[in-house]
């Protein structure tokens, strides 16, 4: 709801802008939990906060971090549409981006301060509960990965 009305690189008053609603419904049944007892975030949540830290996590801290990189994917989106005029991010790259730079954000917001077996453990728990795969290769963790806005996919 809040990153759904907030002002992402849009004057105050403007509708918001069509890729920032796009990102959003293609992440929401990920964040929240319709129909499940749980959400993917809530999972994740649960499990950064059982495992050891350099800095002791709390609940606000990986939230906050977590609503600045989805912002950060957003922007990303939004950028990308206005300088695609036409060729915009929809449909299955909209999908790939968006659900792919949710796991990113969910690797960096709430393990960046865990050892990288920690982070191995968590990216894994990530990719069997979302049920996305990483292209095949020479890595097999989550964490190695960035995600390219122009086609939506994993790049190491």
């Amino acid at each position: 709801g809040q990153l759904r009305k907030a002002s992402i690189l849009r004057s105050v008053g403007d509708e918001a802008p069509s890729a920032q609603i796009q990102f959003l419904d293609v992440i929401q049944p990920l964040v929240v939990s319709e129909g499940r007892t749980t959400s993917l975030v809530v999972d994740a949540l649960e499990f950064a906060l059982a495992e050891e830290h350099v800095m002791t996590p709390t609940r606000d801290r990986l939230m906050n971090t977590l609503q600045a990189l989805l912002v950060n994917g957003i922007e990303q989106a939004i950028e990308y549409d206005e300088n695609h005029p036409d060729f915009p991010m929809t449909g299955d790259h909209m999908e790939n981006f968006a659900k792919r730079w949710l796991l990113h954000s969910l690797m960096w917001a709430f393990c960046g301060s865990a050892s990288w077996v920690v982070r191995k453990k968590f990216g894994d728990m990530l990719l069997q509960t979302s049920g996305m795969l990483l292209p095949e290769g020479d890595s097999n963790d989550l964490a190695d990965f960035r995600i390219r806005p122009d086609t939506g996919n994993y790049e190491l």
